[in-house]
């Protein structure tokens, strides 16, 4: 993996990576090979799968399991939202908190899943 700096890098091997991560960027492919969409009207972020990247998406997750299984692991699942403090607990509220969503119910905070949860790692 590459480590890219945030700070303005015009040297060649830094504009070389930004232009290596162009031709791989998934918003443009999913777009160019219809396997997705994003669309505003849904929420900014959100996927909309065609059917082309819907079974794109099966045979993959598919492929995961028997991978997951052949080699002993067993298989979790978690919600889709948590209470925030488990997100706290577990160091992605700090670090992920601008990519969330959150809602109260019942006068408690929740998050969503940005990314992968922290519920197979959680003290359950």
């Amino acid at each position: 993996m590459e480590r890219v700096s945030l700070r303005k890098n015009n040297s060649p091997r830094h504009l070389r990576i930004i232009e290596e991560a162009k031709k791989r960027d998934h918003r443009r492919l999913g777009r160019e090979l219809d396997l997705f969409q994003m669309n505003d009207e849904a929420g900014p972020g959100l996927i909309i799968f065609h059917p082309k990247g819907m079974m794109l998406r099966y045979l993959i997750e598919e492929w995961e399991r028997k991978e997951h299984l052949k080699r002993g692991y067993d298989m979790v699942m978690g919600p889709q939202i948590l209470k925030s403090e488990l997100w706290k607990k577990s160091g992605h509220f700090d670090h992920y908190r601008e990519n969330m969503y959150f809602t109260e119910v019942e006068d408690q905070s929740y998050g969503d899943q940005a990314h992968e949860l922290p519920v197979p790692h959680a003290d359950l």
